[in-house]
């Protein structure tokens, strides 16, 4: 931000426009995955994501970088993207990003702080590239499994608007995108926020660390507790809606280090439990043989609430 002279109102369209990409070509990367197999997508998802990095670290222009990082790299991260309907292994799943996100925040730091932003971005693209290598080792479904994958690859279209027919869904579709207009705001603001409150640049560095700690313990906890036959998915779902709203209302009472931390910690305990339920809940609405189109579908209608929410909060921070 400070070396392309960019206010947070336009850095903040880099972030939004990647994950707006990202969940717009949801559609697209489900009915790839069908019609070949996530391996092949998922690999091709990987090289073009090294691209976008490795291009963008020669940009000297926000402008630039809205195509090569939130374009490029957006796209080529949604094709790279594969869920699984297990419930306790999409909890281990989902829980890597997190740990990668607390591993690689103070790294971040460091190698902003000593080589520049542009070294960061070309090391990133070497880590992009293990997508790449890790898709080769992706493995076809269970014998038991194949039956209904075939099925449901035959029957795979671009797109399949028969989910939009299923009223549960649409419920579902219209509350998840409703709340995804303020659901990447932390991430993207709230280090620069906790600087304006005077928190060193450091330890800013590190909230989204402890975000993301709690959100991967929150993810394997809930998964192991979802798997009760019991626990009602849906209920454990509204009260991760209703949580997250109150602990972002209740934010700005947080003026010193110790309550932004209690902040997020609260905020990714709710996150990863809704992280998780994402692709079960969706799953239990329309049955496996349409989950990746009904997947698709949601991630492609979440994309404008994802793209326009950052960059109009960050309007407040100017």
């Amino acid at each position: 931000m400070k070396d392309l002279k960019a206010d947070p109102a336009d850095t903040a369209w880099i972030g939004s426009i990647a994950f707006g990409v990202n969940f717009l070509f949801g559609p697209v990367a489900s009915s790839l995955c069908q019609r070949f197999s996530c391996r092949l997508v998922a690999a091709a998802g990987g090289l073009i994501a090294v691209f976008g990095f490795l291009i963008t670290s020669f940009a000297n222009s926000v402008y630039f970088i809205y195509f090569t990082y939130s374009v490029v790299w957006g796209f080529g991260s949604s094709l790279s993207f594969a869920t699984t309907t297990f419930v306790l292994a999409n909890g281990i799943v989902t829980g890597g990003s997190g740990v990668g996100a607390l591993a690689m925040g103070p790294f971040y730091h460091l190698i902003l702080s000593n080589l520049g932003w542009q070294i960061l971005l070309r090391i990133l693209s070497g880590f992009a590239f293990l997508i790449f290598v890790s898709a080769l080792f992706y493995r076809p479904l269970p014998a038991k499994y194949n039956r209904v994958h075939a099925e449901s690859k035959e029957r795979a279209k671009l797109f399949d608007l028969s989910v939009w027919k299923i009223k549960p869904f649409v419920f579902l579709v219209v509350s998840i995108s409703l709340l995804h207009i303020g659901y990447f705001i932390p991430f993207i603001h709230l280090p620069n926020y906790s600087e304006i409150l005077g928190v060193p640049e450091s330890k800013a560095s590190l909230l989204i660390g402890f975000l993301s700690i709690a959100s991967t313990l929150s993810r394997v906890l809930f998964g192991l507790m979802l798997n009760h036959p019991r626990v009602n998915r849906f209920y454990v779902l509204q009260v991760c809606f209703v949580m997250m709203a109150v602990i972002c209302t209740l934010c700005p009472l947080a003026r010193d280090y110790t309550g932004l931390i209690l902040y997020a910690v609260g905020f990714g305990m709710f996150d990863g439990c809704f992280i998780l339920l994402i692709a079960i809940t969706i799953n239990d609405v329309v049955g496996r043989n349409r989950l990746p189109q009904a997947l698709g579908t949601l991630y492609g209608v979440m994309s404008l609430p994802v793209i326009f929410g950052p960059p109009l909060a960050g309007i407040g921070l100017l």
